[in-house]
């Protein structure tokens, strides 16, 4: 489930970057990318193996992630609105970090997996209020 979401999350991520650059096939790749992952959690949130809070929480992120690519891809939504889009993407991509160590190796312990992850949360907060 974990890996799901972090593709998902790298998905959105690259939809955000190359619909900024206006590059075509690439949001056309990424975006079947974000639809194909978003159709396999929703299997798992059917069968009961997602609770439904964090489904719709992600259900909210991909509807609008996908609207405000879109939208800026077409030049419909404003400057501040895809900075605050492109802080939040970060953010959350850099939360989801330090887990990629713990797909690759099951050493790490739960602790050592989530304390990373809060404190770079805690940072990157810190650093765009600040910004």
């Amino acid at each position: 489930m974990q890996g799901m979401l972090t593709g998902l999350l790298g998905n959105l991520s690259l939809l955000s970057y190359f619909a900024k650059k206006r590059e075509t096939e690439v949001i056309v790749v990424q975006t079947l990318g974000v639809i194909s992952i978003y159709v396999v959690i929703a299997q798992l949130a059917m069968a009961e193996a997602m609770p439904l809070p964090y489904y719709m929480v992600t259900s909210v992120v991909v509807a609008t992630g996908l609207l405000l690519n879109f939208l800026n891809y077409f030049g419909m939504l404003s400057a501040g609105i895809w900075r605050f889009w492109e802080d939040f993407i970060t953010v959350c991509g850099l939360s989801v970090l330090p887990q990629v160590p713990h797909f690759l190796s099951h050493f790490y312990t739960t602790l050592n997996t989530y304390a990373p992850m809060l404190f770079l949360i805690f940072m990157c907060s810190s650093w765009l209020l600040w910004d």
